[in-house]
C-alpha cells in the first residue's frame, strides 16, 4: 500500500487535471459564443444601416407621390379649365 500523503496527492493532481480540462472546454465554448455574437452584431449594423435607407427612400417615395397626389388635385383644374378656355376660343 502506498504512503497515505501520496495517495492523497495524486488524487488532488488528478482533480486539478480534471478541473484545468473543464476551463479549457468551457473557455472554447466561451470563445466560440463570442465569436457567433460579433457575427451577429456585425450583420445586424449592416442589416439596420440598410434598413434606414429603405426607409429614407420609402419617405422620399411618399413625400414625392404625396407631391403629385397636389399637383393633380390642385393643378388639374386650372390646367382643365384653361383647356376649355382654348377650345371655345
Amino acid at each position: 500500500m502506498e504512503n497515505p500523503i501520496l495517495e492523497e496527492l495524486h488524487k488532488a493532481h488528478n482533480l486539478v487535471l480534471k478541473l484545468a480540462k473543464e476551463i479549457d472546454v468551457k473557455n472554447q465554448r466561451l470563445l466560440e459564443m463570442e465569436q457567433q455574437i460579433d457575427a451577429i452584431s456585425t450583420s445586424l449594423s449592416i442589416m439596420t444601416v440598410e434598413k434606414d435607407g429603405l426607409q429614407q427612400a420609402h419617405d422620399r417615395g411618399v413625400v414625392t407621390l404625396y407631391k403629385l397626389k397636389i399637383h393633380i388635385i390642385v393643378g388639374f383644374p386650372a390646367q382643365r379649365t384653361s383647356f376649355l378656355c382654348m377650345r371655345t376660343t
